[in-house]
């Protein structure tokens, strides 16, 4: 079959026939099969969907109940690296140790422990007037580098 250009039919990518059939017809034996059981047997299968239907729902209450608080940022290998280690140096979990790092970080700044002024570079980011970049963070020394040359 050719369809002609702009043919919205062209981007819509169907599954063969082949295996709507082959998945109808595996669908139509496991009922077949699930048939023959003996009605104690029908009912722990269906006690154990019922059990797997509400897994699958409890997992996606706690994963949208935890958005809130899930956020991604983008940080340097080596840094990723270390909390991974000191995550498994105390067998606690990577996220609590950045955010243990993190609330450490801000309590030092709060207590004006912590000045970023001297850390401070501009930045070409119509967004920002300027980076933070930490000492260490190599990766992002070396960007600044290279964009100032």
């Amino acid at each position: 079959m050719s369809f002609k250009r702009n043919d919205i039919r062209a981007a819509i990518s169907l599954p063969s026939a082949d295996q709507v059939v082959s998945e109808l017809l595996s669908d139509a034996e496991a009922k077949e099969q699930e048939m023959q059981l003996s009605p104690g047997e029908r009912r722990w299968i269906m006690e154990q969907r019922k059990k797997e239907k509400e897994r699958v729902e409890k997992a996606r209450r706690k994963e949208k109940a935890q958005r809130p608080n899930k956020v991604s940022y983008l940080i340097p290998v080596d840094l990723r690296l270390k909390i991974k280690a000191i995550a498994t140096e105390y067998s606690a979990p990577e996220s609590q140790v950045a955010t243990f790092l993190l609330l450490e970080g801000l309590r030092l700044h709060e207590q004006e422990e912590l000045d970023f002024l001297r850390y401070l570079h501009p930045s070409n980011s119509p967004r920002y007037d300027s980076q933070l970049i930490h000492p260490d963070d190599e990766e992002r020394l070396n960007r600044v580098a290279k964009k100032s040359r």
